[in-house]
């Protein structure tokens, strides 16, 4: 009667995470900018929506699930029978399959030969080698799947009506507006689209021999050599089909959103037995705002959480050497997509440990190598091209070329300037652990990122969570990476958030023994608990979805007209984007321009741009005037683009353009604190 007792009142949990969020929203942004209103604010103007389908929207539809539809079917065929639930052995495909294939398609553009006949020939042989291991591989002996209880049809009705929403309105925003995210427009679309022109990652080379984007190990080119796998896809669907698009990418994010909702609830439902926990826990996953954003941006972090999910779904199967091929191609997969997934091999060493008379063979050895060769070789390339395996970072230990640890101190200023990580709340360890409740509570800003996840279903998830018991592979695998991941945000990188995402549905599946509790209580209690899922939905995740990320305006204006007019979209939530309209209409061909700004994606392909921590400006620093006005014009630059954000990364005054602007440098363009100016004498 006491453990009931407790386990009801572990209600006040979520009773009171949604009684705060909803507090601290309403009294920061008031009746105008409040997550209550935002539905009803749709309602009312409902009669207003119009829906215009960008040009070429069917087209990369169906040419982005020619992109996708080779690496699943190879995905199906390795997995064969190891997960016996076929929907969610259908939603991991994907993960093991790219893990191959993702592979493969780097190897060519790293040899420069990324033709439409290689990208053909790669689908084919994914397609082909997918289907002959279906064909070949021997069925399961018909047995009775676990049962699972059933839920209601209110419940199944509410949850799923509340999901088919939340979706809707992330592939809405994804869609049909243009892309603005800053990160986007430099790693996940204007590199994907220099591959694409140039059939590989060997870009052309400046005098010094260095490639393009390996000039600045920490300026403009920053990002450059990170793993690009996700970019890699994109680039190859389009030189498929012999022209470029932004689509793939738009089309994968939130449609990596709707796999890994839906895997989580394959695993709850199968995992505890019961239809409700699934569901629950889908719904919860779906209505985090910051996961939601996430899904609006051309972004690689989607594909991250559905590779971390779908080890987890491997985990949870029986331990086979199939199980260990798949779980070792997502970690594959992982390396090359960014650093920090590198950290999924934690899942085929869970599952290597499972197996029992074969875990010492020569096969699972022979298995390790290629999976490690497999891993290592943009590692590897990193180390040839720039002396760093992980590029600019950590240089005191792995070393690198043209990396000034001032400018990357510098660049550290930047990111927290710019950053939602834990460096917001304390430099040391100690200060960022004590000021977590204040920052994740009670800022408004990032209170409504992670809203009642946290707090309301994590935390009694780990009170409640009874790992007294077995500890499974699963529960070894959830409970090892989600560790790792807060150690990650808390003592080694603590300047962005969205580097841990993966916590998003860790937390979910972390409260599902909790839930399942509640579950077998039934009655009120399991009623009561629906209902607060229910408000979360619709409440926290519903006005997020439907206010989006790429200009998240209550007011709904742009969320009322989907696909009409991408300029003026851009010009409205870009401040830059009309200086970049008037450089493209205006300056003369191959034009070069000093900045801040490394956003290429809408300049006209000639445009050039030099980042003012460049490593051939970096040795000019504190020189003359007469020094470094000599060394912009041997470098060719005509004109200087300033941006609000070049604030933020302080050392890039010492260049001294402050005190060149008024003597040799005329105005051009001013809007806000986007100022376009050209260097006198430079271009005729």
């Amino acid at each position: 009667m006491r453990a009931r007792t407790f386990l009801g009142l572990s209600l006040l949990f979520p009773l009171i995470a949604l009684t705060l969020f909803h507090g601290v929203n309403c009294l920061a942004f008031g009746f105008e900018g409040g997550f209550l209103f935002v539905p009803f604010r749709f309602v009312f103007r409902i009669l207003e929506f119009r829906l215009e389908f960008p040009e070429g929207f069917f087209t990369w539809m169906l040419r982005t699930a020619v992109g996708i539809i080779p690496i699943w079917l190879l995905g199906w065929g390795l997995l064969g029978n190891t997960l016996p639930d076929r929907i969610a052995r259908f939603l991991v495909a994907f993960p093991v399959g790219i893990g191959l294939t993702g592979v493969a398609i780097e190897f060519l553009a790293m040899g420069g030969i990324l033709t439409a006949t290689a990208v053909w020939l790669l689908y084919a042989l994914s397609a082909a080698a997918g289907l002959a291991l279906v064909f070949r591989s021997t069925p399961n002996p018909s047995e009775p799947g676990p049962e699972v209880e059933p839920c209601g049809w209110r419940l199944r009705l509410g949850a799923w009506g509340a999901f088919a929403l939340l979706c809707g309105f992330s592939f809405l925003h994804a869609l049909f507006y243009p892309e603005n995210y800053w990160d986007s427009l430099l790693y996940y679309l204007y590199y994907p689209k220099l591959v694409f022109q140039s059939h590989g990652i060997p870009f052309p080379t400046d005098p010094n021999g260095f490639e393009e984007l390996v000039q600045c190990q920490v300026g403009l080119g920053i990002g450059a050599n990170y793993p690009p796998l996700f970019r890699l896809w994109q680039a190859a669907t389009c030189i498929a089909f012999g022209e470029w698009s932004p689509f793939p990418g738009q089309w994968f994010a939130p449609l990596a959103g709707l796999a890994t909702a839906l895997l989580v609830y394959r695993i709850a439902r199968s995992r505890w037995r019961s239809e409700r926990v699934g569901l629950w826990a889908m719904v919860l996953v779906q209505s985090v705002p910051y996961w939601l954003f996430y899904q609006n941006w051309v972004s690689d972090y989607p594909l991250a959480v559905w590779l971390t999910v779908a080890g987890l779904a491997l985990l949870d199967a029986r331990p086979s050497r199939t199980q260990l091929t798949c779980l070792i191609l997502i970690a594959a997969a992982g390396c090359h997509l960014n650093y920090l997934m590198a950290s999924l091999w934690l899942f085929p060493l869970i599952g290597w440990g499972s197996l029992r008379e074969e875990k010492w063979s020569v096969q699972t050895a022979i298995l390790f190598l290629i999976g490690m060769a497999l891993s290592s070789s943009w590692f590897i390339r990193n180390e040839v091209v720039t002396g760093n395996p992980v590029y600019a970072f950590f240089p005191e230990i792995f070393g690198g070329i043209h990396i000034d640890p001032e400018v990357l101190r510098s660049c550290q200023v930047e990111w927290i300037a710019n950053g939602d990580g834990l460096s917001q709340v304390g430099s040391s360890l100690w200060g960022r652990i004590l000021g977590t409740p204040r920052y994740f509570l009670f800022d408004p800003n990032t209170s409504a990122k992670w809203a009642t996840l946290p707090l309301g279903w994590f935390l009694p998830g780990l009170i409640w969570c009874g790992w007294s018991r077995r500890w499974d592979s699963f529960r070894l695998g959830l409970a090892a990476y989600g560790a790792l991941l807060f150690f990650y945000e808390y003592a080694i990188s603590s300047f962005y958030l969205y580097h841990v995402m993966s916590l998003v549905p860790l937390m979910a599946l972390a409260a599902c023994g909790w839930m399942s509790k509640l579950d077998r209580m039934g009655g009120l209690t399991g009623r009561f608990h629906t209902l607060l899922v229910l408000l979360v939905a619709g409440s926290v995740g519903l006005p997020a979805a439907m206010m989006g990320a790429k200009y998240t305006n209550p007011g709904l204006e742009h969320t009322l007209h989907p696909g009409t007019s991408p300029e003026a979209f851009l010009s409205l939530s870009l401040p830059e984007y009309s200086a970049w309209e008037w450089m493209n209409a205006r300056l003369p061909e191959g034009a070069i321009i000093l900045t801040h700004d490394n956003r290429h994606y809408y300049l006209r392909d000639d445009l050039k741009l030099i980042h003012l921590d460049d490593y051939r400006l970096v040795p000019y620093y504190g020189k003359s005037g007469d020094v470094v006005l000599s060394r912009l014009r041997e470098l060719g630059v005509g004109y200087y683009l300033r941006i609000a954000n070049e604030k933020n990364h302080p050392i890039t005054r010492r260049l001294g353009l402050d005190r060149l602007l008024a003597e040799h440098f005329d105005p051009l363009y001013e809007r806000g604190e986007t100022r376009l100016y050209r260097l006198r004498d430079s271009v005729k």
